[in-house]
C-alpha cells in the first residue's frame, strides 16, 4: 500500500502551514490532486512527489506578468498619486 498524506502530514512535507494548505486550496492554487476519503483529504505520496518536480521545471521558465488592472501593494508611488 502506498503512502498517503493528510493535509497535517502534507503541510510538514512541504514545509509550510496546514493554514497555508487549506487557503491555496481555497483559492484554487496549483496543489497536487487530492481525494475525499472518509470525509477527510488524503494526497498520495507519488502525486505529491511529481507535483514537487513540475514545480522545479517550470521554476526555469519566466513568470507570469500579473493579471491587467492589477494594483500593487503597498503604498503607491508618487507618480500613480499625482495622476
Amino acid at each position: 500500500m502506498e503512502k498517503l498524506f493528510d493535509i497535517s502530514e502534507l503541510a510538514a512535507y512541504l514545509r509550510t502551514s496546514r493554514r497555508g494548505i487549506e487557503i491555496r486550496r481555497s483559492r484554487g492554487a496549483d496543489l497536487p490532486p487530492a481525494k475525499l476519503i472518509g470525509g477527510r483529504l488524503f494526497w498520495r505520496e507519488k502525486d505529491v512527489q511529481s507535483w514537487i518536480d513540475r514545480q522545479f521545471e517550470d521554476a526555469s521558465s519566466t513568470p507570469p506578468p500579473p493579471p491587467p488592472g492589477a494594483r500593487r501593494r503597498g503604498r503607491p508611488r508618487k507618480a500613480a498619486r499625482e495622476g
